[in-house]
């Protein structure tokens, strides 16, 4: 009997802290050299294809290039499921060795870790020439007992999944909302700054106050359908106490006007 794949936990250690996983409240650490290489030949004839990933993140094994060389050694494609932090730091080991047969990202840590996996894609998309050189050579080797020579291999395009496309494009909304919310700070700050720079102004000047008052009464008053509450001080209302038809000739006035 053949199984598809077979999972190994190379270690149980993890980076993150995800709500998503359980804990796990066994001790940390990493399977040895020769506890791996003893599955690999307990599984030799089992399967063709193993998967470095059940709780922990593989990329964190202190051995990860001897894991990988043993693999090799035994004829055994890999899979490798990663929260892609470490890509950046692991990418040379993970590029030296033709028998891994995908590298899997989680799409739940995204959010976190779209710095380290970006850095990854720019430089993919940067450095085609020398990628294409290195996978031609790869391919080439693999091919020489087939009598086949490989010239030329070239990286036209690279495909992203839709989830991770709605996932940058939800960082890129929410990039764009942060910068109007900063745009929109600093606007409020500078205009803060102006208005105190006025105040300053009209308190050095008397009656600058009344004055800005009276205008800004006489912007809102050329339309008809505003109701205007102006507050008089208490000392204009005694300046008519003993003379009435002061009091009615002012409200004629204004009623008038």
């Amino acid at each position: 009997m053949k199984f598809k794949r077979i999972y190994i936990e190379i270690t149980n250690s993890c980076n993150l802290n995800c709500s998503f996983c359980s804990k796990s409240f066994r001790d940390k650490r990493n399977m040895s050299i020769l506890e791996f290489e003893t599955i690999l030949k307990k599984i030799d004839k089992y399967t063709d294809f193993i998967y470095l990933h059940v709780k922990g993140e593989p990329l964190l094994h202190d051995n990860l290039e001897e894991i990988l060389h043993l693999s090799k050694k035994y004829h055994k494609k890999v899979n490798v499921t990663t929260n892609g932090t470490l890509l950046g730091k692991r990418k040379d080991i993970l590029k030296k060795f033709d028998n891994i047969r995908q590298i899997n990202i989680s799409l739940h840590n995204m959010k976190n870790n779209l710095d380290n996996l970006f850095e990854v894609i720019d430089e993919l998309l940067s450095e085609r020439e020398k990628i294409s050189t290195e996978i031609c050579k790869v391919i080439d080797e693999a091919t020489d007992p087939w009598g086949v020579k490989v010239e030329n291999v070239e990286l036209k395009d690279v495909s992203l999944p839709e989830e991770m496309k709605r996932v940058i494009a939800k960082v890129a909304e929410a990039e764009r909302e942060k910068m109007a919310v900063i745009t929109k700070a600093a606007g409020e700050v500078e205009a803060s700054e102006n208005l105190a720079k006025a105040a300053r102004t009209m308190s050095e000047s008397a009656g600058a106050l009344h004055l800005r008052t009276l205008a800004t009464i006489n912007d809102i008053s050329s339309d008809q359908s505003n109701t205007v509450i102006f507050a008089v001080p208490i000392e204009v209302l005694r300046a008519f106490e003993g003379n009435p038809g002061l009091a009615k000739t002012v409200v004629d006035k204004v009623t008038k006007k």
